[in-house]
């Protein structure tokens, strides 16, 4: 029955979300690169900690709240794609405002219950929390001295700088930590400021246009694998990487190399199911090789 469930609420999430059937979130390469968010399942080691390294020098700082998951990289995508439908087209463009939480729900096809609002909640002190430190990337930002605006650096991103919430019944809005509200119909006005950084380098030379829906519909290990794939297939249909490496990119623990191959195989059922992205994978010794299929 499980089975028979799970693929009902599949089709249902499809219906709802056919809007976003030609939708594209832009993401900056290193974003999609790096594990900005876990594809954990469950309980695992990684939640006993408050950094997670790549083995690349990146590392993924969390709060108190934990590191964000599939469901926080689900929101996160969502709220990209509303900011992008107005950058710059107003001075604070790193502003995403709603007026009703169920607005945001139905969008995404999710049901409108307080399970829900309390999950959006909790993803929101993660995306508050999290940190990322990038150690020699490249980032293209816009500077008058061509020379230097190309050169590998190091730097530190945040994702939501703060969050600013409207009461019924209150006067005036307040900055979120102790002021929400249980019950989500009170919830009358929501403002999330972004870290403008962050936002803008999105928008740079080197970017992805990553489509909306397979990220809505594909499970944890797809999606990490659909960015990192997105972003290595440029211009090419053969991607390498180092059996160690890929871990740390995927971000999820291995019990070794033969767990990895089923995973990402199965990961890749998904991709061609539902991304349409068919993919051939093999591992030559410690070398996993992704073919793209034409």
């Amino acid at each position: 029955m499980k089975g028979t469930s799970d693929k009902c609420s599949q089709k249902r999430l499809k219906l709802r979300t056919k809007r976003f059937r030609h939708s594209k979130v832009r993401q900056n390469i290193n974003f999609l690169d790096k594990p900005i968010w876990l594809p954990i399942h469950g309980r695992s080691k990684i939640h006993t900690i408050d950094e997670y390294e790549d083995g690349s020098g990146f590392i993924l700082e969390s709060g108190s709240k934990g590191f964000p998951d599939h469901q926080d990289m689900k929101w996160l995508y969502y709220m990209m794609y509303r900011l992008q439908e107005q950058y710059y087209e107003k001075e604070d463009f790193y502003i995403l405002e709603f007026t009703s939480f169920y607005e945001i729900l139905h969008d995404l096809g999710m049901p409108t219950n307080p399970e829900y609002y309390k999950r959006f909640r909790l993803s929101l002190d993660r995306w508050s929390d999290v940190k990322l430190h990038f150690n020699n990337n490249t980032f293209y930002k816009s500077a008058e001295n061509e020379k230097t605006r190309n050169r590998k650096i190091s730097t530190t991103f945040s994702v939501i700088i703060g969050t600013t919430i409207s009461v019924l019944g209150e006067e005036s809005a307040i900055e979120k930590k102790s002021g929400w509200p249980e019950d989500l119909k009170k919830l009358d006005f929501l403002k999330i400021r972004f870290d403008p950084d962050f936002l803008r380098a999105n928008l740079e030379k080197y970017s992805r246009d990553i489509p909306f829906l397979p990220i809505l519909i594909m499970p944890p290990l797809a999606n990490r694998l659909y960015e990192i794939l997105c972003k290595s297939f440029y211009r090419k249909l053969t991607y390498s990487i180092s059996y160690e490496k890929l871990k740390g990119k995927i971000g999820r623990l291995f019990q070794d190399k033969s767990h990895l191959v089923r995973e990402v195989n199965k990961a890749l059922e998904e991709l061609s199911d539902k991304a349409l992205l068919h993919i051939e994978f093999k591992m030559d010794k410690n070398i996993c090789v992704f073919t793209k299929i034409l």
